[in-house]
């Protein structure tokens, strides 16, 4: 995929770092049982929509700053987030 704009780096960095939740991660006593399954289905509606940001950041409000953009100090300001 082209990226038009910075903000598209930093939501497929932030999906791609996303790893699945184990079936077998302990969870926090007093929570409810089906609480792991819940929490894996948040995972990955977390993940579809950074992958989706990537896809149609206007649709998101986001910050749009053109790769060839000369804004120096927000381009620095992403490239040290998405790293």
């Amino acid at each position: 995929m082209e990226y038009k704009y910075h903000v598209q780096h930093s939501a497929v960095n932030i999906a791609r770092s996303m790893f699945p939740v184990p079936n077998d991660y302990p969870v926090k006593s007093g929570l409810p049982e089906d609480y792991p399954k819940h929490f894996s289905h948040f995972h990955e509606l977390m993940k579809n929509i950074h992958f989706d940001m990537t896809k149609q950041p206007e649709a998101y409000g986001l910050k749009l700053v053109d790769l060839e953009s000369q804004d120096i100090i927000y381009s620095n300001e992403i490239g040290q987030q998405s790293s």
